[in-house]
């Protein structure tokens, strides 16, 4: 696993064409994990991957970075809410925005997103997964997230992404996520490992099967086209097993972010031990060594702060 060369550089012009994984832009196109994708199909990049993998599913660690020797909290805030329209909104309501209702729309999908008090609980991280997924290994949203609510801020039950992804050979991969957003490491490894566990079992992906597979018809034929046939009731659930991926990402409050005003060797050393450390303790152990698991960490200097800003700038989409 390579250290990209990101010392003393702008996050947005660090660049490294060692590695397929790497996203380099290429006139109006980006390429992650060996796929083209039109750049105005996504926000901007903002978080910056530190360590090009050597193998699939080798960690990843996504970087807010910093500014006038701060962490970039703000920022990141600010560009979570640049996902809320892909996040919050099935395809079809995002095709059919007129340039007239462009503001209006926005404010709903961040109402969706954040009623009340929800900026409390984990929307943060939830969007964080779904940008991590799209951007750094070009997933599909199957099913847009808030879709899963039967009420207006209701916390879901379920997978915390529902996305799919093609390989280059060929392989439908089911990419079905959980996303930790806490101030202790230990508390959002000990969390996802308790969802994976409980969305391993038997009934529960039953009844997800049967939940989801509608979902998908309604919300884009196209790719339910391709990925159905393992949501369909008499598919056996070994068959649905063997297609996911189950990417978990850990966002919490890291000593190395809390202890550097910029990025320096010792600051990637140290996050990278982090890193390791997280992606060792969510996948020992059964059954999620049996599994295929796409760890990503994501070191915080707060994460309370992060959960302010985060709100601040929601609230400022629906004013």
């Amino acid at each position: 696993m390579q250290i990209r060369s990101i010392i003393s550089q702008p996050l947005d012009s660090k660049r490294d064409s060692t590695n397929s994984t790497q996203r380099c832009v290429v006139g109006a196109l980006t390429r992650s994990s060996g796929v083209m994708v039109a750049l105005n199909e996504l926000p901007d990049p903002f978080l910056q991957s530190l360590f090009a993998p050597s193998v699939e599913l080798d960690p990843i660690t996504l970087c807010a970075g910093f500014d006038g020797g701060k962490w970039r909290c703000e920022q990141l805030a600010n560009h979570l809410t640049e996902w809320v329209l892909e996040f919050s909104l099935r395809a079809a309501e995002r095709n059919l925005i007129p340039p007239g209702k462009i503001v209006a729309t926005v404010r709903e999908a961040a109402a969706r997103v954040f009623e009340r008090d929800a900026q409390s609980r984990g929307e943060a991280g939830e969007i964080l997964l779904h940008a991590a997924c799209r951007q750094e290994f070009s997933t599909k949203q199957l099913v847009a997230r808030i879709y899963y609510k039967s009420s207006v801020d209701q916390q879901v039950h379920g997978f915390d992404c529902v996305h799919f992804r093609e390989t280059a050979l060929g392989e439908v991969q089911l990419w079905l996520g959980e996303s930790k957003l806490y101030k202790s490491v230990d508390d959002a490894i000990a969390k996802a490992r308790a969802s994976i566990k409980s969305h391993l079992d038997r009934g529960f992906l039953k009844s997800q099967k049967l939940l989801i597979l509608p979902k998908i018809v309604d919300e884009n034929a196209e790719f339910a086209s391709k990925v159905q046939h393992l949501f369909h009731a008499n598919t056996p659930l070994d068959d649905f097993l063997s297609a996911m991926v189950v990417p978990v990402l850990i966002a919490c409050d890291s000593e190395a972010v809390g202890t550097a005003a910029k990025s320096t060797p010792q600051y990637l050393a140290n996050v990278q031990a982090e890193m390791l450390d997280v992606s060792k303790r969510v996948r020992q152990g059964s059954p999620f060594s049996e599994i295929r698991i796409q760890p990503i960490y994501v070191p915080l200097r707060s994460k309370e702060d992060l959960r302010v800003a985060f709100g601040v700038a929601l609230k400022g989409l629906q004013q």
